[in-house]
């Protein structure tokens, strides 16, 4: 994979964070009330009762367009990607504190470049492509797992797991370029269970919003930053559960981290972006149980011009412009 393409992928995992859909093993059957009390105010709270077991699958279409310089026609990139991992309360402590393993079950994926397949990849099929470092490194993540310790408040107290993570992803030579420890190191891993940044802190009645602003180190990437507003619209049902439905609006933007880019003197800058979706909450079982999202964004990729080339030396540097369109949704199983 070129740098771009690696890049995409970053994005994919770390903008989404906390929003993923999470719906309980065995849901609690009768009414909550939870329609006829949101006018007095409805308090979400997260709950990982042990035993509980959640399978998630998120699916991801996306579309991008890269302006090369010296190259007279746009690189249109089209990809499709499906992830599905679970999570299982291992266990619980008498002061609150929960332990949850966090398995890969499955990942595919699919990318053309210029309407030429670049990369087929499915899990369940091994289809690896052995002079494809990119799929090399989703077949290591399957079948990996994360410990993670939250603390009472559910914030992530601890990371187990995530050394291991990163030596099979990285073994024999497996990321030449630091990506892969842009994307799985524990600052970014520690996102994927902080749920209650999400949550507004307090009861709160349709119409209500509160502001969700999360940075997300990514190595030698930068830094994804995103800030969003919800805004509670109200109590539904959804999928049989009464839910509180929540309406997301936010803005998409990175910085360079200051050190050397994925290659000396590169930089990768995310600006313009926008996201628009909308989650539910199960108010009973204490959980986000669907996520929708779309996104857009434009990107410029600083690269030093290579030694050798005409332009060598002369302190120009070569900035390929682009935009990206990708559609987020997810598809629950419960077990």
């Amino acid at each position: 994979m070129n740098p771009t393409k690696l890049f995409v992928l970053a994005v994919l995992i770390v903008a989404l964070p906390g929003l993923g859909c999470k719906k309980a093993a065995q849901p609690s059957g009768g009414s909550t009330g939870a329609a006829s009390d949101a006018a007095s105010g409805v308090e979400f709270k997260l709950k990982w009762p042990l035993g509980r077991h959640i399978t998630e699958t998120m699916e991801i279409k996306q579309n991008s367009v890269m302006n090369i310089p010296s190259v007279p026609q746009p690189m249109k990139q089209d990809m499709d990607m499906n992830q599905t991992f679970s999570l299982t309360v291992k266990k619980e402590t008498e002061d609150g504190q929960h332990e949850v393993e966090m398995e890969y079950i499955s990942t595919k994926m699919k990318m053309l470049m210029g309407g030429k397949p670049m990369l087929d990849y499915d899990s369940s099929k091994n289809s690896a492509d052995a002079k494809n470092p990119g799929t090399a490194v989703l077949g290591k993540l399957v079948g990996s797992k994360i410990n993670f310790v939250l603390d009472a408040s559910n914030h992530v107290a601890s990371i187990q797991g995530a050394g291991e993570l990163m030596k099979r992803l990285t073994a024999n030579g497996g990321d030449p370029m630091g990506t892969v420890k842009s994307i799985f190191n524990g600052d970014v891993l520690k996102q994927y269970m902080e749920y209650s940044q999400n949550l507004p802190g307090k009861p709160v009645k349709p119409g209500d919003s509160w502001p969700v602003k999360k940075d997300f180190p990514m190595g030698a990437m930068g830094t994804m930053m995103t800030d969003y507003t919800f805004t509670f619209t109200g109590v539904e049902k959804h999928n049989g559960h009464d839910c509180a439905a929540i309406d997301m609006d936010g803005t998409l933007s990175s910085k360079p981290n200051g050190g050397e880019g994925m290659i000396p003197g590169m930089s990768i800058a995310i600006h313009d972006g926008v996201s628009k979706g909308k989650t539910w909450f199960d108010i009973q079982d204490g959980m986000f149980v669907d996520t929708t999202m779309t996104q857009d964004m434009k990107m410029d990729i600083t690269i030093p011009t290579p030694k050798g080339a005409p332009n060598a030396g002369n302190g120009k540097a070569q900035i390929i412009e682009g935009t990206m369109h990708q559609v987020v949704n997810t598809k629950l199983e419960s077990k």
